[in-house]
């Protein structure tokens, strides 16, 4: 077999030598030379026709339309019939090539000498010649083909054989040192390694002379472009550290123009290659960045694999064509950036994804991944939908430990949910401070609100284990904690929430969700009757046991009289028992009756009425929703409140000691007038803290409790709950003027409370110095009845004192309570003036009822134009309501 495949090597030569002696009338040089360049013609694969069905179909209908052109209708229908009749049977292996044959054969010039001379051109001009379309056929003439030999009319008839010049026999021996090549076919094709262009078809020898330039062959060039794929460097590609890793050309080589800018985009392809490669092992190797990023590199690497595998089957076409001398190459620079586009594209796509993903980790890291996989071309799309796949896996595990055991694994804070210690003085740490959400680390496709129900889930779990002290397993729990864990992971971010459906992962989170908050739910308001202890709030720190207030102010009125240094707690906390079983309050649950409490704040005031408040002491389950921030509201507003009743009770008391003293004006005449002036102020007094007093306890507190409850009973969640009273004392606070932007007018009615206080202070000693003076009258009548002497004396003394008493202390009081009842008027017009301009419409027409007769209005024009202003304002506001809400 090996003998046979040398005489087939060695008969080519000898029978081309005998072919072109037998075409050719020139001597032994001119053959050789012709011979030659036949022999360079036919080793190159130049020569050879690849053509595909495009270029078969494009063939057949040139020769039919040549058939055509010669009045031929019938031999064109025939020739194709005949064409796929020989193509079926496979008798001829290249029937493509032979019709180009006979197509250029019969467009060919039949001058003799015009073939002669086209045989003799030199190799480069029939070479670009033979590859140059026209419009006569594809080739003007097939390179390297005799003339005489392709029409069939020698010039000469047939002659003897020429013998071959030894040292063409020498040379073609040894089939590696051929002139120009490297190897021959046992068909006598001859190949050599090299890369392709344009001008030149594939695998020619490269080699420029003129500069001492090293010589290349194009397959070598090839596989340069293959290692630089790689980001490996080579002799010719190698990389240039000055240009950030870029691959640069050997200056060694000469590489044309065109050839060099084609070269150079495609190495821009391992540049790409190299810095994905880089961050991939960099953040492998790096343990700190998190279980994330750690995947995202995972992940790139196996598109680096996918990558890998279509260099090796580039590479083993460009092996195939190099171990089989019969195949045939197609690959060409321009093909090779054909094939290699798609991945040139998705390495591009990476690299710019790795910029943005620098510096980031857990969920900011997927945000960006899931940016990416909204691309519109469904390639990328697909390769990041691979990469989630990849990076959700941890946040997945993660998200499975929270929703369904309340617990957080993320050493490497990648979590949306942050798990942070709290503070020492915190009272309820678990709900309100231990579990947060990080609006940064949320993956793309988990928004805010779903965000929100995971961590509502995850805090139900937590609390039925650490605060409602319940171990069993919520219903239904299992089977939805394994169909999360078994389902694929595409169900995380593949949502079609954008399309108006709910996605498989939002399913799944709203079961899990509500199974969790009924379940809490249901032992907060069954086992722990939490309703309960809400209208406990509403009984005693929001005064709604009217009763059980009264009777205990009647018994504190004279501690809270005291200094605040003198106070005992114990005393204080009697007195609040015995109140709590002297009224109705005795029927309410004896554990919302226990934990009312009495406290001291920490103000350094002067009496106890200021530094005294009841207190609700909670625990528990019902602490996680009375938190801190909540009872210290429901604080400020019992203080607000039992001081607007402390206003009231004492106006109550001056009334009463009013009445009591009125018959005293029967002896003494000139107290008729302090009296009348007494009785306007405390009715005045009265008025404005009765009308506070409504508007507080009906159109503030029962409207906003009516909400409250109604929020509570549909509540679905924890945080629901928390939320319903937290929007319920923010609303209370701010109609009560006790938020900031009410300050000026607490600040007002603070001081209009205490005008009440030095009114009481006045008619206290007024009654008492009424009171004296009846105890020395009393006993000089007594006196008067018991003794005679010096009763002239003893009755111009009594007279000098009553007209002192008279003249002297009755009109000073009078003064003092005309410039207290001046200057409550000036308060009061100041806090009205000041609650016509709120933005509050409820405060404006607050101040409505408090001067329904426009009794201070008259007094004070500036309360005219102010209360006109509110008025134009408030109709304003109302139209617009009015034309919003149609």
């Amino acid at each position: 077999m090996a003998e046979s495949k040398v005489e087939n090597v060695l008969e080519l030569p000898s029978l081309v030598y005998r072919l072109c002696s037998k075409l050719t009338p020139f001597n032994t040089d001119k053959v050789s030379k012709i011979y030659s360049t036949t022999m360079t013609l036919l080793s190159n694969d130049n020569q050879q026709m690849n053509l595909d069905d495009s270029d078969e179909f494009y063939v057949i209908e040139k020769i039919k339309k040549l058939l055509v052109r010669n009045m031929k209708e019938s031999d064109a229908l025939r020739f194709e019939e005949l064409y796929y009749k020989l193509k079926r049977v496979g008798t001829c292996k290249n029937p493509i090539a032979m019709a180009v044959f006979l197509y250029e054969m019969s467009t060919l010039n039949k001058n003799k000498d015009d073939k002669l001379n086209l045989l003799c051109q030199d190799i480069p001009n029939i070479f670009n010649h033979g590859n140059n379309c026209n419009g006569n056929g594809f080739y003007n003439t097939i390179p390297g083909m005799p003339m005489d030999y392709v029409n069939g009319n020698h010039s000469r008839k047939h002659s003897p054989v020429a013998p071959i010049p030894p040292d063409l026999i020498t040379a073609f021996d040894d089939t590696n040192h051929l002139p120009g090549h490297n190897q021959i076919s046992g068909r006598g094709w001859l190949r050599t390694k090299g890369n392709t262009t344009r001008a030149q078809r594939p695998f020619s020898l490269q080699i420029d002379d003129r500069e001492n330039k090293r010589a290349y062959s194009e397959i070598e060039l090839l596989r340069e472009i293959l290692f630089a794929f790689q980001g490996l460097n080579g002799r010719i590609l190698v990389q240039d550290p000055a240009n950030d890793g870029r691959y640069k050309i050997n200056s060694q080589y000469n590489i044309g123009v065109c050839e060099r800018q084609m070269i150079l985009r495609l190495t821009n392809i391992g540049w790409l290659f190299n810095k994905v490669n880089k961050y991939c092992e960099h953040t492998i190797k790096n343990d700190t960045l998190g279980y994330v990023c750690q995947s995202f590199a995972s992940a790139l690497q196996e598109e680096v694999q996918r990558y890998y595998r279509l260099i090796t089957v580039i590479e083993q076409e460009l092996h195939s064509y190099a171990m089989d001398l019969n195949a045939k190459c197609g690959l060409t620079l321009l093909r090779l950036q054909v094939y290699i586009y798609d991945s040139f594209y998705l390495l591009k796509i990476l690299t710019n994804l790795i910029e943005n993903c620098r510096n980031k980790r857990g969920g900011a890291l997927i945000k960006e991944v899931h940016k990416y996989n909204q691309h519109g071309d469904p390639n990328v799309r697909s390769c990041m939908t691979r990469i989630l796949r990849q990076v959700v896996l941890p946040i997945r595990q993660m998200l499975s430990q929270w929703i369904f055991h309340g617990e957080i694994d993320d050493p490497y804070k990648e979590f949306f949910i942050i798990s942070s210690r709290p503070a020492p003085e915190s009272q309820d740490p678990m709900w309100h401070e231990k579990y947060q959400l990080n609006r940064s680390m949320f993956p793309g496709f988990i928004d805010f609100e779903q965000g929100k129900k995971i961590l509502a889930t995850g805090k139900a779990v937590n609390l039925l284990k650490q605060v409602f002290e319940d171990t069993s397993c919520v219903a239904g729990y299992d089977i939805l904690r394994k169909t999360f864990e078994s389902t694929e992971v595409e169900l995380l971010f593949n949502d079609n929430r954008r399309n108006g459906q709910e996605g498989e992962f939002q399913k799944l989170l709203t079961s899990a969700y509500h199974n969790t908050s009924e379940k809490a739910l249901k032992l907060l308001f069954d086992s722990y009757h939490f309703m309960d202890h809400l209208k406990g709030l509403r009984k005693f720190m929001l005064l709604g046991q009217g009763d059980f207030i009264r009777h205990l102010m009647d018994l504190l009125v004279n501690e809270l009289e005291k200094p605040a240094q003198n106070l005992k707690l114990l005393n204080l906390k009697s007195l609040l028992n015995s109140a709590i079983r002297a009224t109705n309050a005795q029927f309410l649950d004896e554990d919302v009756t226990e934990r009312v409490d009495v406290r001291f704040s920490d103000s350094l005031q002067e009496t106890g009425w200021d530094i005294f408040t009841l207190d609700y002491q909670t625990s528990g389950p019902i602490k996680t929703i009375l938190n801190a921030q909540i009872m210290k509201n429901y604080g400020s507003l019992f203080k607000y409140l039992w001081r607007s009743k402390r206003m009231e009770y004492v106006l109550v008391s001056i009334w009463k000691r009013q009445i009591i003293h009125a018959r005293d004006t029967k002896i003494m005449p000139k107290l008729v007038p302090v009296f009348y002036i007494s009785h306007i102020l405390q009715a005045e007094m009265m008025h404005f803290i009765q009308q506070m007093q409504y508007y507080i306890e009906f159109e503030v507190m029962e409207c906003s409790w009516d909400e409250l409850i109604r929020k509570m009973e549909s509540a679905s969640d924890i945080d629901q709950l928390i939320e319903a009273q937290e929007h319920f004392l923010s609303t209370v606070i701010s109609r009560s003027m006790l938020d900031a932007e009410s300050q000026s007018l607490s600040e007002q009615l603070r001081a209009i409370y205490d005008m009440i206080i030095q009114f009481q202070s006045v008619q206290d000693n007024l009654f008492k110095a009424i009171d004296t003076e009846l105890e020395e009258r009393k006993k000089f009548d007594a006196q008067r009845r018991l003794t005679q002497e010096n009763l002239e004396l003893m009755t111009r003394k009594e007279m000098e004192r009553r007209k002192n008493f008279d003249s002297h202390i009755i009109p000073d009081f009078k003064l003092k309570v005309q410039l207290l009842g001046k200057t409550y008027e000036n308060m009061v017009q100041k806090f009205l003036l000041l609650l016509a301009v709120h933005q509050d419409a409820d405060l404006r027409f607050l101040s409505f009822r408090l001067d329904f007769n426009e009794h201070y209005a008259k007094r004070n024009p500036r309360l005219e134009t102010s209360f006109t202003y509110s008025k134009h304002r408030s109709s304003l506001d109302s139209s617009i309501i009015h034309i919003r809400s149609v």
